[in-house]
Order: structure tokens, then sequence, then C-alpha cells
């Protein structure tokens, strides 16, 4: 089965988002449930603050020249809303 352009842009960053979504993961630890990471408005808080933290670290991981391509597909608050499930 042939690809057109776009549905391998779009398999790539469906590929992209599931690799990053487990490195965040890794790196904060916080495979949680969502009953506990809604549970209060504290722990919700903070359950953003370490993604958020996070996200800019493995942002930093890429080459300089990079960043900016890929911020608006790393950071949360980057991410268009139309992009946004």
């Amino acid at each position: 089965m042939m690809y057109s352009l776009q549905n391998r842009n779009a398999l790539h960053f469906t590929l992209f988002k599931i690799s990053f979504s487990l490195l965040k993961r890794i790196l904060t630890g916080s495979d949680m449930p969502s009953s506990i990471k809604y549970h209060s408005p504290e722990i919700t808080k903070s359950h953003k603050l370490i993604e958020n933290q996070a996200e800019h670290e493995l942002l930093n991981l890429l080459p300089e020249k990079l960043q900016n391509d890929y911020k608006s597909v790393m950071i949360e608050e980057e991410v268009p809303s139309e992009n946004k499930k």
C-alpha cells in the first residue's frame, strides 16, 4: 500500500507524539491513573508542573536548531488547539 506524503507526515507525527509521551512518563515516573492525577486541584496542579518541566527538559535535549521546530509539538501549552485531543 502506498501512502501519500500527507498520510506519511500524519503517521510520523503520531509516532513522534507516542514516543514523546512515553519518554515524558519515563522521565517523570508518572504513569498514574487519571483518578489519582485529578483527585484534587493540588495534585493536578503539581502533576502539570512536573509534566511541563519534563517537556522542557526533553525539548532541550534536541539540537538547538531543531528546538523551535519541535516546540509546538512537545510543549503542551504551545500545541495549537486544533491539534489537541
